[in-house]
């Protein structure tokens, strides 16, 4: 009689709800999503709806010199990318973050108060390389942090908060810019990368030493 092979034990998967807090009691996983949130914040509610806005009505730049500016601030963020990521990566990702979250609350405020087109091209330039510095640390984090197996959760959540920021950034930076002008929209807006900054100062760093044998 030919024996008949026991059959496999299949886990059944773990509720995502618990998979959910589970992820939510890593250290260090709540600070990661408000991070992307900010830097998606900031992108849409500053790049793509506040200087734009101030550009035109308050300094008189034309469609193609707000175009020419922002080509500027794109090519700082660019050539600052891999330096970021080389910095985090060799002394931890609160080393640059910290700093980069700093300079964006001063940045983002000094906005509003720009005179020229010069000016805020400067400045909009500066700000450009400080989001530079302060979107590589966070997917570095989350990937320091989620275990393999919920690496697929853990990236949703990511994502779904910088779609947060991304989605709230316009719709509150445009209604406080009409309601009580400028100056007061560019400080509400730098209230986000403000919590951004405590949050992450009461982080522990991510990055793993190496074991040295």
């Amino acid at each position: 009689m030919i024996p008949v092979p026991e059959a496999a034990t299949i886990e059944a998967p773990r509720p995502s709800g618990r998979v959910v807090r589970d992820l939510l009691r890593v250290p260090g996983f709540l600070t990661t999503l408000f991070l992307n949130l900010t830097y998606l914040w900031i992108v849409a509610a500053l790049f793509n709806t506040l200087v734009p806005l101030f550009a035109h009505d308050e300094i008189g730049m034309s469609t193609s010199a707000i175009g020419a500016m922002f080509a500027v601030g794109v090519a700082a963020e660019f050539l600052i990318l891999f330096p970021a990521g080389a910095l985090a990566d060799r002394y931890g990702r609160r080393v640059v973050m910290l700093p980069s979250l700093a300079a964006l609350v001063i940045m983002i405020v000094l906005l509003g108060t720009s005179t020229s087109a010069l000016t805020l091209t400067l400045l909009l330039a500066v700000l450009a390389f400080c989001t530079g510095f302060a979107g590589v640390p966070p997917a570095a984090m989350l990937s320091d942090i989620v275990p393999s197996e919920q690496s697929g959760r853990g990236v949703g959540a990511f994502r779904f908060c910088g779609d947060i920021g991304f989605f709230l950034g316009p719709l509150i930076a445009g209604a406080a810019s009409k309601s009580f002008g400028f100056d007061a929209a560019f400080a509400i807006t730098a209230v986000v990368p403000a919590i951004a900054m405590l949050l992450t100062l009461r982080t522990g760093e991510t990055l793993r030493q190496p074991v040295h044998s």
